[in-house]
């Protein structure tokens, strides 16, 4: 979390502003999910308050392709919240 805030500190406003403007106004792309015909790995976490985990659930139901891991204890940020276990699953995923 401190480097995060440093790397926070760092930025441009304005390009975080812009950045955060555009990801809440994109448009849904569930259908990408739906249709995509290659595994998919979601790793969400159970304490996310960008993305709801009943949000992310939805997501993970919509299709047979889709494989998942719900980090508890973990936010937004499970690559830096639970790193090992985030590298660990994608190694797994990659050889899968």
């Amino acid at each position: 979390i401190l480097l995060l805030t440093e790397i926070g500190k760092k930025s441009n406003q304005e390009a975080v502003l812009s950045t955060i403007l555009a990801m809440k106004n994109r448009p849904d792309r569930r259908d990408v999910l739906v249709s995509f015909q290659k595994p998919i790995l979601m790793i969400v976490g159970n304490e996310d308050l960008a993305v709801p985990i009943a949000d992310s659930l939805f997501q993970i139901e919509l299709s047979f392709n889709i494989q998942s891991i719900v980090l508890k204890d973990c936010g937004h940020m499970g690559m830096f919240e639970k790193p090992q276990t985030c590298l660990s699953r994608l190694l797994e995923f990659y050889h899968y």
